[in-house]
């Protein structure tokens, strides 16, 4: 069983963060004078959304929505266009991450009735199926979570790609 690396409910989140600051999706800002690269440019650090040279967290994956994340300055469209396929890729990954963890618990109660069941002499029918029910959970698990996990990782790459597109839009100082 691998490591989760992310829930694709952190990285959903994080794409509403970029757009409700600037208003509607796409929209010039409000703002008198455009926020500078070095104060407003994104960047993915770890599991975190910051933004600036000193850096301040716009929001974690796991928050990044794009109804709920605040920038200064228009968002545009090509960025616009990536944190929406982010949103679509991570929350289709969530149903999957969501199965896994159901058949991870599958697996790990069936195991636990089946050694329970070798240690403690128990002979009826639930403890003959228990082995194979841990097994094809075990099997299902490993699939399910292949199946998130490149979901999400395609979901980041969009991510990515949408706060370059953001950042390529910055005045520079």
């Amino acid at each position: 069983m691998r490591p989760r690396t992310r829930s694709p409910i952190t990285a959903g989140v994080l794409a509403g963060v970029l757009l409700s600051a600037a208003g509607a999706p796409g929209a010039a800002a409000q703002e008198a004078s455009p926020c500078p690269y070095a104060q407003c440019a994104l960047r993915i650090e770890g599991s975190l959304v910051v933004r600036g040279a000193e850096p301040t967290i716009v929001a974690s994956l796991r928050e990044f929505r794009l109804d709920r994340i605040h920038l200064s300055g228009p968002i545009p469209d090509s960025a616009l266009t990536h944190f929406r396929e982010f949103e679509r890729l991570a929350d289709s990954a969530a149903p999957w991450f969501l199965a896994k963890d159901v058949l991870y618990w599958t697996d790990a109660a069936a195991t636990a009735y089946f050694l329970g069941s070798l240690l403690f002499g128990g002979r009826d029918k639930a403890a003959r199926i228990a082995f194979p029910v841990s097994l094809l959970a075990s099997l299902g698990e490993e699939i399910t979570g292949d199946k998130a996990e490149a979901k999400m990782e395609a979901a980041e790459v969009e991510l990515a790609r949408g706060v370059w597109w953001y950042n390529r839009e910055l005045p520079r100082d």
